[in-house]
């Protein structure tokens, strides 16, 4: 698999929580850990890419945003490809 391009976008969360699996994720995880059909090695690889994609530089939206903002970026990256 070649390269990707990842840009999170945080719309209405917080990055830490994100990080840290707080907030909205950790009942959400919490949730999938007591499931049994849900595959336990895969909740593992999402709980590791959710503690590294806010490292990655991207945007935050807070409630105030509208969406215009990343709207407008994807012609942008249609162009770059």
């Amino acid at each position: 698999m070649g390269e990707r391009l990842i840009i999170p976008i945080f719309f209405d969360v917080e990055a830490s929580h994100v990080h840290h699996q707080a907030g909205p994720f950790q009942s959400a995880f919490k949730s999938y850990d007591n499931d049994k059909k849900v595959d336990k090695v895969e909740v593992g690889k999402w709980r590791d890419a959710f503690k590294t994609v806010p490292n990655i530089s991207g945007f935050i939206l807070n409630d105030d945003a509208n969406g215009h903002a990343l709207i407008s970026l994807f012609p942008k990256l249609e162009s770059e490809n």
